[in-house]
This record gives structure tokens, C-alpha cells and sequence, in this order.
């Protein structure tokens, strides 16, 4: 599937420090809202920083790292 520099930025981030299939998962929503915002007829670049930005929501590649950090079942256990 064909994305957007921004987008790739980001998911470098999270890749650096979430596990792979994290990361997948997280790509596939993202890819989903970017399509989305092709579909209804935004620019790549605008695409882009529209799906960044609902994904945003959950908050930004350190804020989700976090998160994920504290949810793990490996931290829990430990």
C-alpha cells in the first residue's frame, strides 16, 4: 500500500520501540484512515496530516510507546 513520507516517519518511531506486530496493527489503522482521506478526494500531504491527526488522538509515537509500556503482560508479570 502506497503512503505518505509523514506517515512512514511515524511508524519508524513506534517500530523503534513497539514489537512488529504492534506496529502491524497500528499500520493497518493508519493506512485505513489515510486511504479514507484519498477517497474523499484530500491531496497526499493532506491525507497524510489528517490521519495523523485522528491517530493523534491516542496520542503521539512516545505517548503510545508508554502506553503499550504499561499495558504489556510482561510488565505486568514482572
Amino acid at each position: 500500500m502506497s503512503r505518505n513520507q509523514l506517515i512512514d516517519t511515524y511508524l519508524l518511531q513506534l517500530a523503534r520501540q513497539l514489537p512488529a506486530d504492534v506496529v502491524d496493527e497500528l499500520t493497518d489503522g493508519l493506512d485505513e484512515t489515510y486511504q479514507r482521506h484519498l477517497a474523499g478526494g484530500a491531496a497526499p500531504q493532506s491525507a497524510a496530516r489528517a490521519a495523523l491527526a485522528e491517530f493523534g488522538e491516542f496520542g503521539d509515537a512516545a505517548e503510545i510507546t508508554t502506553a503499550f509500556t504499561l499495558q504489556s503482560p510482561r510488565r505486568r508479570t514482572a
